[in-house]
């Protein structure tokens, strides 16, 4: 069941924009994730953990991984760039991620409240804005922004190009930095358990909603969202 943490239902009258994470949170790419860190564990003469003894370790994220297992030096500069190179050759090898089975349906229910969704990715925008399309969800959103490094930057940049106070906001993100950025720009904060952080490690950064799944995060905002585009500075079909 989805756990709201900090409900605060005058706020939640006045929702305005929503903002989310794409891996993790639509798209689903636990394989290559995984298949990139244990090919680094291999490398190293590591033990290959199977992908469901993975999934419960992984909410330490790959470089904690590593640095549990003896890999890496102090910075973890030389092991990051390895997990880099072998994530990108698992990329252009392997079938690329799917769109989780409930995403099409959440965004349905949720775009029909007119609030814009606009996608935060560290990743390319090209990247994601091709697996949206050819997922067909991409119709959804009214921003894809790639190359985000900085999440807390990309939020606030986001709120004031669309003039949206942050208490106005909602950030969707599946991992603990994402949820740790989303609070210090003051936005409301929904962790999803369906990245690569485990559920313990998205509760310890105590965000305002807890979820596991797409269709239990409309349960959770759905309440928050404002009927109607009347006043919402919407720009629709925006993607760089």
């Amino acid at each position: 069941m989805p756990t709201l943490l900090k409900p605060s239902q005058e706020r939640s009258r006045e929702t305005r924009l929503i903002l989310s994470d794409w891996s993790g949170v639509f798209s689903d790419n636990r394989k290559v994730v995984y298949s990139a860190a244990m090919r680094v564990m291999e490398s190293h003469g590591k033990k290959i953990l199977e992908f469901s003894e993975w999934l419960r370790s992984s909410y330490r994220g790959p470089a904690e991984l590593f640095r549990e297992h003896g890999i890496g030096d102090n910075t973890g500069f030389l092991t990051d760039q390895q997990y880099k190179v072998r994530l990108e050759e698992v990329k252009s090898s392997s079938e690329p991620p799917t769109v989780y089975s409930d995403a099409k349906l959440a965004l349905g229910e949720i775009s029909r409240t007119g609030i814009p969704i606009v996608i935060l990715s560290s990743r390319p925008a090209y990247h994601v804005i091709a697996e949206a399309k050819r997922s067909g969800i991409d119709s959804f959103f009214s921003e894809i922004v790639g190359g985000v490094k900085d999440r807390k930057k990309g939020i606030l940049e986001m709120l004031n190009r669309r003039a949206v106070e942050p208490q106005y906001a909602i950030y969707i993100g599946d991992n603990r930095y994402n949820i740790s950025a989303a609070k210090e720009a003051g936005v409301f904060s929904v962790g999803i358990t369906t990245g690569n952080h485990h559920k313990s490690s998205l509760q310890a950064e105590a965000p305002d909603a807890l979820v596991d799944s797409l269709s239990e995060l409309t349960q959770v905002i759905m309440p928050m969202l404002r009927k109607g585009t009347d006043q919402l500075n919407i720009k629709n079909d925006i993607y760089y």
